[in-house]
This record gives C-alpha cells, sequence and structure tokens, in this order.
C-alpha cells in the first residue's frame, strides 16, 4: 500500500477523511531507519487520536477547550465526547494540517523532544487556535503519545 493510501486509511479510521497530513515519503522513510517499535502510520495514528482526546496538558487542543468551552460555541458543560467531536469537525476544515517534522524543522518543541528519540507531528488549525500544537509519539512504543501547545 502506497503512504497516501495508508494515510487516507487512518484518516478515514479516525473519522477525519479531509484533513490534510504533510509527510514527505523520503522523510518518512528516512526517519523510519531510525529504529523503535512504532511505525509511522501507528504514531500517525496515535498522534491524531491525542490531538482529539488528550486532555493532560492544559495547552493542548482539547485541554484549552476544556478550559473554555464558551470561546468555542461550546456549552460550559461539554463533555470530553463533545470536545472531540468539535476538533474532529475542525481538522476536517481547510487549512487545518498535521505536519510530519524533520530533524531541521526551526522551532524546538517546548519540552526539548528530538526526532530521534520521536515522532513529532506540528498540528496547524488556523480557524481555532494560533498556538503551535505537538504530537509526541515516542519510538520506543514504550510510553503514549501526548500532545501539548505553546503560544
Amino acid at each position: 500500500m502506497s503512504l497516501e493510501a495508508e494515510i487516507q486509511k487512518v484518516k478515514n479510521e479516525l473519522g477525519v477523511p479531509e484533513l490534510t497530513v504533510v509527510a514527505d515519503p523520503k522523510q518518512v522513510a528516512d526517519q523510519t531507519a531510525l529504529g523503535g517499535s512504532v511505525s509511522f502510520t501507528d504514531a500517525l495514528r496515535s498522534a491524531i487520536t491525542s490531538f482529539l482526546e488528550n486532555g493532560d496538558s492544559i495547552e493542548s487542543p482539547v485541554g484549552l477547550v476544556q478550559n473554555d468551552p464558551g470561546a468555542y460555541d461550546l456549552p460550559d458543560d461539554a463533555d470530553i465526547a463533545a470536545i472531540t467531536e468539535f476538533l474532529r469537525e475542525r481538522l476536517n476544515q481547510p487549512g487545518s494540517e498535521v505536519i510530519l517534522l524533520d530533524p531541521e524543522y526551526r522551532f524546538l518543541r517546548e519540552d526539548g523532544e528530538t526526532v530521534e528519540e520521536n515522532w513529532i507531528f506540528r498540528l496547524e488549525m488556523p480557524d481555532v487556535f494560533s498556538d503551535l500544537m505537538w504530537g509526541i509519539v515516542p519510538r520506543s512504543g514504550s510510553e503514549p503519545a501526548y500532545t501539548y501547545g505553546f503560544s
């Protein structure tokens, strides 16, 4: 299966078929060669799921919406299901992108994660958030994916 087809399969599974995923095939191959037990497609699936569901960080997409649902036209008592659906709808909008970072990317992640040890994805949702958003998936598979933002 081609990389494009694998990406579309993940997007369809997660209910975000219109999301733009930017991942250069050579970059995916180069990063796969770094080793680890987590494949690119598994990392992409984990990162998108974390963007949709993980509110552990107040600066994650879920955390930001949970902290002030009214700012996103959601009721004050919005639960995680409503927040996830809101984010899913926004990920399907033009302009929303998940981008695989390469080692040369000029903005360092807030917590200093490296591409050598992690699959790192940047989320852009300009119609919702102006912050930089990161999805971090440890290549070792020993820790779950996590998400945070940086304003």
